[in-house]
């Protein structure tokens, strides 16, 4: 009898376009500064949320746009779990 090798879920290679940041981006904008949220929260670079607004600080562009990037991971890796038929 042979031992079942648990495994991870294969999460297929997907990405957001360039064309998409560039949407998200629109829609978000860029603040440079962070902004205080009603909730206590706090929002900086390009719609990136901080849940302790007292640990906030400043996002560059280039700065705002890799933290994007690494946002933007969150919701691929959620779609790919998810889908139920090739993407």
């Amino acid at each position: 009898m042979l031992n079942a090798v648990k495994s991870e879920p294969y999460i297929p290679p997907m990405s957001v376009s360039d064309a998409g940041l560039a949407m998200i981006e629109r829609f978000e904008g860029y603040l440079a500064q962070p902004a205080r949220l009603p909730d206590g929260r706090a929002v900086v670079g390009i719609g990136h949320i901080i849940e302790d607004a007292s640990a906030c600080r400043s996002l560059s562009y280039a700065e705002a746009r890799a933290q994007l990037r690494e946002d933007v991971k969150t919701a691929e890796t959620a779609v790919a779990l998810a889908a139920r038929a090739r993407l």
